[in-house]
């Protein structure tokens, strides 16, 4: 019942808040960087996540839910879309919104008690505070992660269901109580919102949606870890098409001599997206990926620990063979927005 609740809330917040922004003029304009033609209402990401922690706490109170699991995900949800709703309503220095991204990663770890352990073959890799301080850097990527990543129709929302679904299949629990739950209310609300962000979008999400789902899905990966439903070498697995392609084309960015920090249109989603002429195309070739590699070998992994980041490498070395070789055929767009996209 709580998850139909999620999945119809969800469509109904997002609809009303579409509403309100048409007639508000809260709207994004296309600019020469921009995937979409035509003005569409953005900022709508903050229904979902309402609903959400909505929802979420609703199963706390119910008994549904432990204590720590809602102290480590709530707080710093509200407060990363929080910081989002506001930097898609007036631009929010970058300082700040790291400093926000920051502090929610620090309180995370101390809240989960530290001490977070990767098992790396057969060793347990645990260096204290420098293990503690990777995980808050993990934590801070994967917010922004999605924020780089959310350039087209449903791009964001589809990864976040197929990661979180992923999940509760490796995990193999039912999602009547504890995380699963907790996992699987996250996926009803952003399915809901999916309804209206499936392309061509009628909402985008913006900040203040792909910064939530960037925090939830390392915050219940690091919960799943910790709780040995579903290793973090899975979860990394599960995640590779976002992490290697914003972070290679960061990395990219950087060595070439771009503004980093800025806007542009030069990952390889969004490349597809131009060379397919459409965004369902790339969504269905996002989808596949998830489902027929990354789900089997994130599998693999959770049953094999002393091979997990071996599957992970080969995982992430397909996806980053791909993303190479798509470059290339960005390299003449790129020159010409050097500096300036």
């Amino acid at each position: 019942m709580i998850l139909l609740v999620s999945f119809i809330g969800s469509i109904f917040a997002t609809a009303v808040f579409r509403w309100v922004a048409l007639r508000s003029g809260f709207l994004d304009v296309p600019n020469h960087r921009s995937a979409h033609t035509i003005a569409t209402p953005h900022g709508g990401g903050v229904a979902f996540s309402f609903v959400s922690v909505t929802l979420v706490l609703l199963a706390s109170w119910s008994g549904l839910l432990l204590h720590r699991e809602v102290l480590a995900f709530v707080p710093g949800a509200v407060a990363i879309a929080l910081i989002g709703l506001l930097d898609d309503f007036a631009s929010v220095a970058v300082r700040v919104r790291l400093a926000v991204h920051v502090s929610v990663a620090i309180s995370v770890i101390v809240l989960l008690g530290g001490g977070l352990t990767v098992k790396v073959g057969v060793f347990d890799v645990d260096l204290g505070v420098l293990t503690d301080i990777v995980f808050v850097v993990a934590i801070v990527w994967s917010v922004n992660l999605f924020n780089f990543m959310d350039g087209i129709d449903g791009i964001a929302s589809v990864q976040a269901v197929s990661v979180l679904l992923g999940m509760l299949i490796i995990g193999g629990v039912l999602p009547t109580a504890g995380l699963p739950l907790l996992i699987a209310i996250l996926i009803a609300s952003v399915a809901g919102f999916l309804v209206l962000n499936w392309p061509p979008a009628k909402i985008f999400m913006g900040d203040a949606g792909s910064g939530f789902l960037g925090f939830a899905l390392i915050c219940v990966g690091l919960l799943a870890h910790q709780q040995g439903y579903v290793s973090f070498w899975s979860w990394l697995i599960l995640n590779g098409l976002f992490i290697v392609d914003a972070t290679y084309t960061l990395g990219y960015r950087v060595v070439h001599g771009y503004r980093w920090y800025e806007a542009h249109n030069g990952h390889a989603y969004q490349y597809l997206a131009r060379e397919l002429g459409g965004y369902r195309l790339v969504i269905g070739l996002q989808i596949a990926a998830n489902v027929f590699w990354l789900l089997p070998l994130a599998w693999w992994a959770n049953q094999s620990d002393d091979h997990a980041y071996l599957i992970a490498i080969v995982a992430w070395s397909a996806i980053l063979v791909t993303i190479v070789k798509l470059k290339v055929g960005r390299l003449d767009m790129a020159s010409r927005c050097r500096k300036h996209c």
